[in-house]
């Protein structure tokens, strides 16, 4: 399953309701304490993760490889970066 709208969020806005997309648009200030409290919450959970399953999320959430590219990479097997990507979520 490919998650093209992860990299596009523009088309998320497109799919709210009229009433979200006020509720949305915020002042720079709200949006950068979001981003702020954001960059926290995912730095923690960056905290309880192995090193290993730091590695496969990035490569596949950040760098947008696939589980067969990362486990050559890693020198894994397939099934084992798709189960390391599951306890990493």
């Amino acid at each position: 399953m490919k998650y093209e709208h992860y990299r596009d969020p523009s088309s998320l806005y497109d799919n709210l309701t009229d009433e979200n997309k006020v509720i949305y648009h915020t002042s720079t200030k709200e949006e950068k304490n979001r981003k702020d409290i954001m960059k926290i919450f995912l730095e923690l959970a960056f905290m309880t993760m192995t090193e290993n399953e730091r590695q496969v999320y990035k490569l596949k959430n950040e760098k947008y490889y696939s589980h067969q590219e990362i486990s050559e990479m890693l020198g894994i097997t397939l099934r084992a970066s798709q189960e390391t990507l599951k306890r990493a979520n």
